[in-house]
C-alpha cells in the first residue's frame, strides 16, 4: 500500500445547462485511497459564475453521496465565505433531512447514500463578478471496518434555499420552488429527464480506492504547534501538512469537546481542564496530541 498522502485536486471547467448558476465548483480536495475502517477529510471550493447573487440571502447547502454505511460530519465552521482573499463568515453546516430526502430521491445509486446538509442561518453569500470569492465546505468521512477493497465514486452538490425547506412536501421538481437547490455538481444528472435541472455540471472524476493495510500515515508534528490556554486550546499551522485540517478535542471520557477546520494560520477550540486529546485529522493522514489545559 502507498503510505504517502496524494491530494487529488479537480480542477472544473463548469458546462452550463439552459440557464446560468450563481456558482460552479472550482475544485474537491479528497484523499486518492484510505484503509477501511478510516477517517479521511474533503474540502471543496465553489466560486462565482454567470449569476448574480451578491445581495441575496439564502440557507447554503452541501450534499455528499457515500457508499451506504459510510457517515460524514461537520466541524463547526464547515462553510467559510470568503470574499478578496479573506474570511467574512463562517457557519456550522448541519444534517437537513429534507434535502437529504431530495437528493436521494433524485440521484440515486445502487450501493450509496445521499447525505444533505444546510447552514443554520442564512447567508449573504457575495457572489458577484466584481469580488474575488469563494465558498467552501469542509467535512469529514468515516469509512466502515466492513467495505470491501476496491474503488468508490463519491459525489458532490453544491446550492441554497431563499425561503425554507418546509415547503418541499412534493419531491418532483419544480420551477416555482428548488430550482437552485443544486446549483453545481461533480456529475451530470443521470436521466436528463427534469425540465428544470438547470444547474452547472461535470462529469469529474472523484474515485476513492479503499486498500489494504493497518497502519495510518501521521501528520508530521513539526507541521503544527498546540498551545493550551484556560478552557481552551489554539492550534497554530507551521507547514503545509496541516494547513485546512479539521482539528477535534476530546474530554478525559471520549467525548468530542470541540471540532474545527483551520482557517488560515490558527483556530480556537474548546477545551476543558485536565488531559485533553487533539485530533489532527487532513486527508487521509492523522496525530493525536496529548495536553494538558489549565
Amino acid at each position: 500500500m502507498r503510505t504517502n498522502f496524494t491530494q487529488k485536486v479537480i480542477a472544473v471547467i463548469a458546462v452550463l445547462v439552459v440557464l446560468a448558476s450563481c456558482y460552479k465548483l472550482k475544485s474537491v480536495t479528497q484523499p486518492n485511497e484510505v484503509v477501511a475502517g478510516q477517517e479521511f477529510t474533503s474540502r471543496s471550493i465553489v466560486i462565482y459564475d454567470e449569476g448574480d447573487n451578491q445581495t441575496a440571502t439564502s440557507y447554503g447547502c452541501f450534499g455528499i453521496r457515500v457508499p451506504k454505511g459510510w457517515t460524514v460530519s461537520m466541524p463547526s465552521n464547515s462553510y467559510e465565505q470568503w470574499v478578496n482573499g479573506a474570511v467574512t463568515v463562517t457557519n456550522t453546516m448541519v444534517a437537513n433531512e429534507k434535502y437529504t430526502e431530495i437528493l436521494n430521491y433524485r440521484y440515486p445509486a445502487d450501493g450509496y447514500i445521499w447525505y444533505g446538509f444546510s447552514t443554520t442561518e442564512k447567508i449573504s453569500h457575495q457572489l458577484h463578478k466584481d469580488l474575488s470569492d469563494s465558498i467552501a465546505v469542509n467535512c469529514k468521512v468515516l469509512t466502515t471496518a466492513e467495505t470491501a477493497i476496491g474503488e468508490y465514486e463519491i459525489e458532490y452538490v453544491y446550492g441554497d434555499e431563499e425561503e425554507n425547506f418546509e415547503k418541499y412536501t412534493d419531491l418532483a421538481w419544480s420551477s416555482e420552488n428548488d430550482n437552485r437547490l443544486i446549483e453545481t455538481s461533480t456529475f451530470v444528472t443521470p436521466d436528463g429527464s427534469s425540465a428544470y435541472n438547470t444547474h452547472s455540471s461535470v462529469d469529474v472524476n472523484t474515485k476513492i480506492s479503499v486498500v489494504e493495510g493497518a497502519s495510518v500515515a501521521k501528520i508530521d508534528a513539526s507541521s503544527y504547534a498546540i498551545i493550551p490556554g484556560v478552557n481552551e486550546i489554539v492550534f497554530k499551522v507551521q507547514g503545509s501538512e496541516s494547513e485546512n485540517a479539521i482539528v477535534t478535542v476530546y474530554g478525559t471520557n471520549g467525548n468530542v469537546l470541540d471540532e474545527k477546520s483551520v482557517i488560515g494560520n490558527e483556530v480556537k477550540l474548546n477545551a476543558q481542564t485536565g488531559v485533553c486529546l487533539v485530533s489532527v485529522l487532513k486527508g487521509n493522514k492523522r496525530s493525536v496530541e496529548s495536553v494538558i489545559v489549565r
